[in-house]
């Protein structure tokens, strides 16, 4: 059976959730894969994070370090002055 996308992860368009690359559809919102849908770079652990990335206490989805409180529950965390989110 052929895939119809290269294999690798991807975001949503609609909700930016990282979705495994055999996902047709969003985990989260259910949406198709867009056939534009941006690639989710992994670093050379098998991880998306970036330094002072934060995983949410509350739901547990990785959040950007710029954000202070979680893009998808509204939990708060985030980052300040060296201080890691719960």
């Amino acid at each position: 059976m052929s895939r119809p996308y290269e294999d690798v992860d991807w975001f949503c368009v609609d909700c930016r959730t990282i979705n495994f690359s055999n996902n047709a559809a969003c985990f989260e919102c259910k949406r198709d894969r867009a056939a534009d849908a941006p690639t989710a770079p992994r670093n050379k652990d098998g991880t998306f994070s970036k330094a002072f990335d934060w995983a949410c206490g509350s739901c547990g989805r990785v959040n950007w370090a710029k954000r202070t409180t979680c893009y998808h529950c509204g939990a708060r965390g985030g980052h300040r002055k060296g201080h890691k989110a719960p």
